[in-house]
């Protein structure tokens, strides 16, 4: 979708469009060590027939965020760091539209001391998840002494 300068304003057809790339927006499949900036643009309903802790019903958040090139990128939250993370992010700052987050996915790792049902040293995918755009990263806990 062509992007007007900051001076124009969108015709009912762009903003049409605009919806739809939103809510068509692609799921975010990212390499591990990738990390992504975006402006939240719509928060929807995700809906799996894998069930979990965090989603007995097998539904969970998804977050469309806007990229500076104007694409859209679809964050589907259920990987369970990635959903604990966006819940701190929501305790902390809350989560509106407009917010920029910062997401880095590390990649699938495994546990060195979870296992799962079988035994088996259990997989997670490693998330975390920035309020903002990283120029103002807060390094140390406020509520936190050692």
């Amino acid at each position: 979708m062509p992007t007007k300068s900051k001076d124009e304003t969108p015709t009912p057809a762009d903003n049409i469009q605009r919806a739809i790339s939103i809510r068509n927006a692609t799921g975010w499949r990212p390499e591990p060590n990738t990390l992504v900036t975006g402006t939240l643009v719509s928060i929807r309903k995700g809906e799996s027939e894998f069930k979990s802790a965090n989603f007995p019903e097998g539904i969970y958040p998804v977050f469309v965020y806007e990229l500076p090139d104007g694409s859209f990128i679809a964050l589907h939250a259920f990987h369970g760091m990635l959903y604990e993370k966006m819940k701190d992010i929501k305790a902390e700052h809350g989560i509106k539209l407009g917010d920029k987050h910062t997401i880095w996915y590390g990649g699938e790792k495994v546990s060195g001391t979870r296992t799962d049902n079988d035994g088996e040293p259990q997989k997670y995918n490693l998330y975390d998840v920035i309020y903002g755009d990283g120029t103002d990263v807060k390094l140390m806990d406020d509520n936190y002494t050692w």
